[in-house]
């Protein structure tokens, strides 16, 4: 574990200075996001305050459900950035020097570093969603809540792998991670907003549901036992299953040349 958590630092290294050798670039994105994120948050505010309830939610309720959006978003673009370059490496037959490297290959196709571009925004998220929960809601709530959060960015981690293997199999990653963005907007929102069955595909199918609204409900205290138990069911299995099909791609990848 050591030598692992060795590795990823250096990587970080190389990613940070990697990303600030562009400065005017890496500006205007860090710029670009603050003022997205800034937009989007103002245009929430103003649509859930205008009514007193938004599916049983209050306005600070679904502002933290928000919030919880935008920070699984930036914690996976802060942790598993490196998927974007993935392609390059599958066409040019890169991969198969990593695959022959002694570490495991998420090191280098899934981590590859720390992006300092995401953890700016991610600095700004935590501080607003920690002024709308703490002195809020109880401790024991808040302890769910960053539980649940934790499981929701290893279902990130598992599209993530997802995105990899079909990239392995296909050579298509960037659209599959441009459709990944498009569904998980769906979780900007309380899940109950949607109708059936597409509630329950976005729930356990495809767990948005999960990852972005389950969170805020273990937070404000709607989830039972049996609903905070599901939510790390399904991470599991969405994980295992990812796992199998990276392993499945790997058999059937032919190196440079195959």
């Amino acid at each position: 574990m050591r030598h692992y958590l060795y590795i990823y630092y250096l990587l970080s290294i190389l990613s940070i200075k990697r990303t600030t050798q562009g400065q005017t670039g890496a500006f205007l994105f860090t710029l670009g996001k603050f003022v997205r994120f800034a937009m989007f948050f103002v245009f929430i505010y103003f649509l859930v305050t205008q009514s007193s309830l938004l599916k049983g939610y209050t306005a600070s309720q679904a502002l933290i459900i928000l919030m919880t959006f935008e920070l699984v978003n930036s914690v996976s673009g802060l942790l598993f950035r490196e998927v974007y370059r993935f392609r390059p490496l599958v066409v040019s037959g890169g991969l198969d020097g990593v695959l022959v490297k002694p570490i495991h290959p998420f090191m280098l196709v899934l981590l590859g570093g720390l992006d300092i571009l995401d953890a700016f925004v991610l600095a700004i998220q935590v501080i607003i969603i920690s002024y709308l929960i703490i002195g809020t809601y109880s401790w024991s709530g808040i302890l769910l809540f960053i539980f649940l959060f934790v499981n929701a960015t290893i279902i990130m981690a598992a599209f993530h792998i997802l995105a990899l293997s079909i990239g392995v199999l296909t050579t298509t990653v960037d659209q599959i991670m441009m459709i990944l963005r498009d569904v998980s907007e769906s979780g900007r929102f309380p899940i109950e907003i949607y109708k059936q069955p597409f509630r329950f595909v976005i729930t356990f199918i495809i767990p948005i549901g999960v990852m972005m609204t389950f969170p805020a409900k273990g937070l404000f205290g709607m989830l039972s036992i049996g609903g905070v138990v599901a939510p790390f069911a399904v991470g599991v299995l969405f994980l295992a299953g990812n796992m199998w099909l990276w392993k499945f791609a790997l058999r059937r990848y032919q190196s440079w040349g195959g």
